[in-house]
């Protein structure tokens, strides 16, 4: 397990550990940040858009060879970032190594759908929300001081050793887990067929559902964080990046709490609790704002405990998405992933929007969420 939660943790850490280091990118390449954002913007869309395909491609041919192709990509694009001379062909490379680093993802998914019965997989996919929670958290403080020490470049080689490490531990240890029967060849009808099974299960939909927009309402106000706290509070960024550890740290603590819980008695309590609690401190922070204005405890606090019950559910809806139709695990894995990190990537895209240095609307986003998540579990509740 603590393999495939650091091979599903790889695409997050390499979404983050770049970002200390863009500003120096930027002036590498000779642009302005506006500019080097891009980086992030190709990798996040190499994200979205691979991993549905890989999942597909993990239900045909098995979790191994997929996997092991795709830290093979990873690497090479790792090692070709190290050399290239324009801003266009290293935004290509993000892509492609967000492609390949997804792989972990997926199949991390996919391997405790083949392996554990539902109720232990919801306790084996604690280890992947702690991969997938951890990493964001570890990321940028590896990337400060490589940046510090050598050149901004010198983040793409230890990109490179980090997938080639685990290149080799996958091959050594990574069992092929799809059953042998299973394996068939790829077709376009049976590629469709999976996602249109998919897509119109209400169950599916409604897990991936509670999962995008739970982490969108804190996406909402991590995306201007910091500016929040300089123009709310008057703090500056080191005083966010500690809250932001903080608030990593809730989100492990709460996925290893609520993947204990999973496979006992309160399971069936858990998910209702957290989803009705968390729209509970989401309209908290509205209803705090519109009566005392912005104070940092009144901000902190919900969000804190909505981080921690975010990672305490976390766990419950991955398997919920996976184990609802038979063999199509990792097409449910990829499927789910992709549209999980849609949904809360608009949340980014609308803080970005309407955050205009008033902390209100990011707090109608908050509550809007919070009110998404609950109203998601419902869909579930029902079916």
């Amino acid at each position: 397990m603590p393999l495939l939660a650091v091979i599903s943790g790889l695409s997050s850490f390499s979404l983050a550990i770049i970002l200390p280091a863009l500003p120096a990118l930027a002036g590498v390449h000779g642009t302005d940040y506006a500019g080097i954002q891009f980086l992030v913007s190709a990798y996040l869309l190499g994200l979205a858009l691979s991993q549905p395909l890989w999942g597909q491609v993990t239900d045909r041919i098995g979790r191994r060879p997929v996997v092991l192709l795709g830290f093979t990509v990873y690497v090479a694009a790792s090692l070709a970032c190290l050399v290239a001379e324009n801003l266009e062909l290293l935004m290509l490379l993000r892509a492609l190594q967000a492609a390949g680093a997804s792989t972990g993802t997926v199949v991390a998914r996919a391997v405790i759908r083949d392996t554990h019965d539902e109720a232990d997989g919801a306790r084996a996919m604690s280890w992947v929300s702690i991969g997938l929670g951890a990493a964001p958290i570890i990321a940028p403080v590896i990337g400060g001081v490589l940046l510090t020490r050598g050149s901004p470049e010198s983040i793409f080689a230890v990109m490179a050793v980090t997938g080639a490490v685990l290149w080799l531990l996958l091959y050594l240890r990574l069992p092929e887990t799809l059953e042998r029967e299973q394996v068939q060849l790829l077709d376009w009808q049976r590629f469709l067929g999976g996602y249109r099974a998919l897509l119109t299960n209400r169950g599916f939909l409604g897990y991936t559902a509670v999962y995008g927009f739970a982490q969108g309402a804190f996406f909402a106000f991590l995306t201007v964080g910091a500016a929040i706290f300089a123009d709310s509070f008057s703090l500056g960024p080191g005083v966010f990046g500690a809250v932001w550890g903080t608030m990593g740290i809730a989100y492990v603590l709460g996925a290893f709490g609520g993947g204990r819980l999973a496979g006992g008695v309160r399971r069936p309590l858990l998910l209702p609790v957290g989803v009705s609690a968390m729209l509970a401190l989401g309209l908290a922070v509205v209803a705090f704002d519109a009566w005392l204005g912005p104070r940092l405890l009144t901000v902190l606090v919900p969000l804190f405990l909505m981080m921690l019950l975010t990672g305490a559910v976390t766990p419950l809806v991955m398997a919920g998405a996976v184990y609802q139709l038979p063999g199509l695990a990792g097409t449910a894995a990829g499927l789910s992933s992709a549209l999980g990190m849609t949904v809360s990537g608009a949340f980014t895209v609308a803080a970005g929007l309407v955050y205009g240095g008033d902390f209100t609307p990011i707090a109608l986003l908050i509550a809007t969420g919070s009110l998404l998540t609950f109203l998601s579990w419902l869909t579930i509740r029902r079916r």
